[in-house]
């Protein structure tokens, strides 16, 4: 969280009890969006493009904004488990519903998916953590220009990867 702060510019941060774990990202955003508006900031949640959306506060007010949302995000963390570097196994999942589910679900919709540039699973996999990483990601390469209503639209239908609890096996 020291960290969290850092990037945020905060030196001086309060003790904020946590009320829980958020078991998945989208659970988090959608607490810390909640959040920094019952603290007077009108902030939501974009599940099209992931993340919280809030304006950009006048330069007077960027510090409160950002401690804000540092208590926020800290209040609701990302269980520590969900934050760690992908495993093989994991890799391997994703690389499969990839290529087994998602690519099938945007097809079906009407996308054309490049799978010129798709490597093996196991270059996907052996090559994931270094600085030979392949940059295909299907969803990311095959929605780029939608609008966030359109983006949101299809990621609902066909959510980037698998869920939480398989791929992470939590069961909350």
């Amino acid at each position: 969280m020291a960290a969290d702060a850092r990037a945020l510019g905060l030196d001086d941060v309060p003790n904020v009890d946590r009320r829980g774990w958020a078991t998945s990202t989208t659970d988090h955003e959608k607490w810390v969006a909640d959040c920094m508006t019952d603290r007077g900031v009108p902030t939501t949640y974009g599940p099209a493009r992931g993340g919280i959306q809030y304006d950009t506060p006048p330069e007077s007010q960027k510090q409160a904004v950002a401690l804000v949302e540092w208590t926020c995000s800290s209040m609701y963390p990302i269980d520590p488990t969900l934050l760690q570097d992908w495993t093989d196994a994991q890799l391997r999942l994703v690389y499969d519903y990839w290529e087994q589910y998602e690519i099938p679900c945007l097809e079906a919709r009407g996308f054309t998916v490049d799978t010129s540039a798709r490597p093996s699973k196991e270059s996907f996999v052996a090559k994931f953590h270094t600085q030979e990483r392949h940059r295909w990601w299907p969803v990311q390469d095959t929605l780029v220009g939608l609008d966030d209503a359109r983006y949101a639209d299809v990621i609902e239908a066909c959510p980037e990867f698998p869920s939480d609890a398989v791929l992470y096996g939590y069961d909350g």
